[in-house]
């Protein structure tokens, strides 16, 4: 597996290193092959006007595998409601998903900084990552893609490449912070991927593989009123390996919002600052033990499985989620199971 990331991670390096230092103006080059994708998408001024969206979107959550057979990946599948007011930075997606037997719905909202979930009894604060997660989202969605890469000042212009045994024109600029390298199709100027390089430190599942490489494929191209192409079916992969589809189903640009739609009380942001904004696994150890004077258990989710003794030191067993678990467990021993620490 590691050596895997780490081929990944060499293959995209050229195409993932920062612009020159200094740039401070956009390759003339680079933006008008912008600018024609731009125009074919539904022109400069009819993307801009998009302050407002309604997708109706299913998402296939595939678990990441390193297995070589195929069919691995455990997919699970749910119904997304996805509302974003781009002017506040606001993004609400009502999600709907099967557990055994019953259908499950939660409210997710973000509000620039500040994430919060109703599931139907209540809001209550909901963990960063979601922000981060925000973040990425509205960078890699084809619309704002495009029009802040033809706004970026480090814009500019790669060498033309082969992608899926195509010929695809590069450009490289920054989006939401995130150095991305977008390949268009040449066949018709469109959008074809995007790649970037991101971490994601927050998140319980993603935070082990550290900075990944990260590509979105555009295709299934439709038609949406006004009198705007866009691509329906985004496809996500993650260290190499998928990790979801998002599929549109429809799209409202421009709708009318209730006024509370993306509301977040002050005490809902108070409540978020005090227990969500930190990372998943950053949970207290307050179920471990030490049993019979030989053995640890933590019995926290995300820490390490457990230490024995043996002799003299404590062998700790696995590391934990993130580094931060593994922080935890060697903070709590030195308090409760005092000795030399080895690792298994």
């Amino acid at each position: 597996m590691q050596s895997m990331i780490i081929l990944t991670t060499l293959a995209c390096l050229a195409t993932l290193t920062g612009p020159a230092a200094g740039a401070r103006q956009p390759d003339p080059q680079a933006r008008a092959v912008v600018a024609e994708a731009l125009e074919r998408m539904g022109g400069i001024p009819a993307l801009r006007a998009v302050e407002r969206v309604r997708y109706e979107m299913f998402t296939q959550w595939q678990s990441t595998s390193f297995a070589p057979g195929p069919y691995g990946d455990q997919p699970g599948y749910e119904m997304d409601t996805d509302e974003r007011d781009y002017s506040a930075d606001a993004w609400r997606n009502t999600r709907r998903f099967w557990v055994r037997d019953s259908l499950r719905t939660l409210v997710d909202l973000v509000r620039d900084s500040v994430a919060v979930r109703d599931l139907g009894h209540g809001p209550g604060p909901l963990n960063v990552a979601y922000v981060d997660e925000r973040r990425e989202l509205f960078a890699y969605t084809p619309d704002r893609l495009m029009l802040a890469l033809y706004d970026a000042p480090d814009l500019r212009a790669l060498p033309d490449t082969t992608l899926a045994q195509a010929r695809a024109t590069r450009v490289l600029g920054t989006v939401n912070g995130l150095v991305m390298t977008l390949y268009l199709r040449k066949t018709d100027g469109l959008p074809a991927m995007v790649r970037f390089r991101a971490a994601q430190p927050n998140d319980f599942g993603l935070a082990p593989w550290g900075p990944m490489v990260v590509e979105v494929w555009y295709s299934h191209w439709r038609s949406y009123r006004p009198g705007l192409s866009l691509p329906a079916q985004w496809d996500i992969r993650r260290v190499g390996r998928p990790y979801k589809r998002i599929t549109v189903e429809a799209a409202v640009f421009n709708p009318d919002f209730a006024p509370d739609s993306f509301a977040v009380s002050d005490s809902l942001r108070r409540r978020f600052e005090a227990v969500a904004n930190r990372p998943m696994h950053d949970l207290p150890l307050d179920s471990a033990r030490v049993v019979d004077g030989r053995f640890v258990e933590f019995r926290t989710f995300g820490a390490p499985a457990g230490a024995v003794r043996l002799g003299n030191a404590w062998v700790l067993l696995e590391s934990g989620q993130a580094p931060l678990s593994m922080e935890s467990a060697l903070s709590w021993m030195s308090a409760h199971a005092p000795g030399r620490i080895a690792f298994a």
